[in-house]
């Protein structure tokens, strides 16, 4: 990837000139790997903070990296940026690691999170059905995750957790 200062120069160029023709347009920081503060910080040491409205991060851990996101809202306040929102471009957590079961707790756990806190304006789940470039979608095949919340069947049939973002949408 590319240092703080180099992608902070492209940032500014890409936001000038996309202010130049739509000067009201969204534009989304970064895109951080894991809740990375400290490629954050270089951001705001290299002048990032007038280009870009929205940061976005994939806070992993099971289910979120719920101390990462805190440093990230942390940094951003102590930046000026409190009224600037993180989107959480992707989480997800694997049952292949913690089982179906687990998997929809945690899951229950990281919607309730999300949906409560009042900086995140989006949040992407990784993701409905198997990866797509594995051959099968089966627990135990070359590059299956498990992060999907659909089984690998022919039916696609629901995991526990599948539920879990069923009822939260109603």
């Amino acid at each position: 990837g590319e240092s703080p200062a180099t992608y902070t120069m492209w940032l500014r160029l890409f936001a000038d000139a996309v202010r130049s023709v739509k000067p009201n347009a969204v534009i989304i920081g970064a895109h951080l790997s894991g809740a990375d503060d400290a490629y954050l910080s270089g951001m705001y040491d290299n002048n990032a903070k007038d280009y870009f409205n929205v940061i976005a991060l994939d806070p992993y851990g099971l289910p979120l990296d719920y101390d990462g996101i805190k440093r990230i809202r942390e940094l951003m306040d102590r930046k000026g940026d409190s009224n600037k929102k993180m989107w959480v471009t992707e989480w997800g957590v694997s049952s292949g690691t913690v089982g179906e079961e687990r998997q929809a707790q945690l899951i229950r756990e990281g919607l309730n999170y999300l949906s409560r806190s009042q900086r995140i304006g989006a949040a992407y789940y990784h993701n409905f059905e198997c990866e797509l470039y594995v051959n099968t979608c089966a627990p135990g095949t070359e590059g299956y995750l498990g992060y999907d919340i659909l089984r690998g069947d022919a039916a696609r049939t629901p995991k526990p957790s599948y539920a879990i973002f069923r009822k939260l949408a109603e």
